[in-house]
């Protein structure tokens, strides 16, 4: 009984959706999103190279500095592997209210046209724009 209600407290609720139509579409530029692993993956490379090197004070500097240039290379690698080539979607949902929505581009992800039917796909401040299959 215990497990069933920790399951069901702790369980991600499912995104909410709306059904809209596509008003305007138009080209938009997306920073890249940091999401720290790059960084952190940096960090714990460049830290292992850096104590490989030396003893006492000088291998302590190796681990910091090595760590330190790490974390910047590994950061800089995670943002140039993201797309940022975005699109912002204009959309007037079934509710009548009007909502711009700017979301990246995957590679080979079709950009969707004004007057397609979509859906908006809530989860938590997180929205995104998805066609809707079931709309004809």
């Amino acid at each position: 009984m215990f497990q069933a209600t920790l399951a069901a407290c702790c369980a991600a609720p499912p995104p909410a959706t709306e059904p809209g139509v596509i008003l305007a579409v138009s080209a938009a530029h997306q920073p890249a999103e940091d999401s720290g692993g790059g960084g952190a993956a940096g960090l714990l490379i460049g830290a292992a190279a850096g104590g490989a090197a030396g003893r006492g004070l000088g291998r302590a500097l190796g681990v910091a500095l090595g760590a330190a240039a790490g974390s910047l290379a590994g950061a800089n690698l995670e943002a140039a592997a993201q797309p940022t080539d975005g699109a912002a979607y204009t959309v007037r949902l079934s509710s009548g209210q009007v909502v711009t929505i700017i979301q990246h581009l995957r590679p080979h992800e079709p950009v969707l046209r004004t007057g397609q039917p979509v859906r908006i796909e809530t989860l938590g401040s997180q929205q995104v724009v998805m066609a809707d299959a079931g709309a004809s």
